[in-house]
């Protein structure tokens, strides 16, 4: 009897010791801390963490899927925000007076549907050289400028922040795929 309480309470020890293996997530280096270390070598580390973090696949990716978050929805998101309050805007002005918003438009849909659907997506993914998707977040930051000072808006119109917000993430998007280099 007492050897079949022996080997019954060894048997749910020994079980009982490897339930944590089984039940527990085991954190690799494609969690937060790689969110934490790429961002790091960011221009704005805040702002690269909590838009990454704000993406749910972020934390089981590498810094080829961190970068292709930044491009394809936190970047193609922002500018597509933009685009929507510029075409807003757009209706709101009369025709006669309405250029620089119509140029904005111009610059946006470059930005999304060449920019980042196609340089910097298929820079980062490798179907074209990594200097495509750096040069492609360059000329959004330019895009945007352009925007800006072709409006002559104050710096705190919320279409001069929306623009500031893009370049900010097309920046950082930039510095993730140097890092992929």
């Amino acid at each position: 009897m007492k050897s079949i309480i022996s080997v019954a309470v060894l048997i749910c020890l020994f079980e009982v010791s490897f339930l944590p293996l089984t039940q527990c997530r085991v954190y690799l280096p494609t969690d937060a801390n790689l969110i934490g270390q790429t961002c790091l070598q960011t221009p704005k580390p805040d702002l690269c963490v909590s838009s990454l973090e704000s993406v749910p696949e972020s934390s089981d990716t590498d810094i080829k899927g961190l970068a292709l978050i930044m491009s394809d929805k936190v970047l193609k998101g922002k500018a597509q925000d933009a685009l929507k309050e510029i075409n807003e805007l757009i209706k709101q002005t009369p025709i006669s007076s309405n250029k620089a918003l119509l140029a904005c438009a111009d610059y946006y849909g470059t930005i999304i549907e060449f920019h980042i659907e196609k340089q910097a997506h298929d820079g980062i993914t490798g179907n074209q050289p990594r200097k495509a998707a750096q040069q492609a977040m360059d000329d959004t930051v330019y895009l945007v400028n352009e925007c800006n000072n072709g409006l002559g808006s104050s710096p705190s119109s919320p279409l001069t922040v929306m623009g500031a917000s893009v370049a900010d993430i097309a920046t950082i998007t930039k510095a993730i795929v140097q890092i992929l280099s």
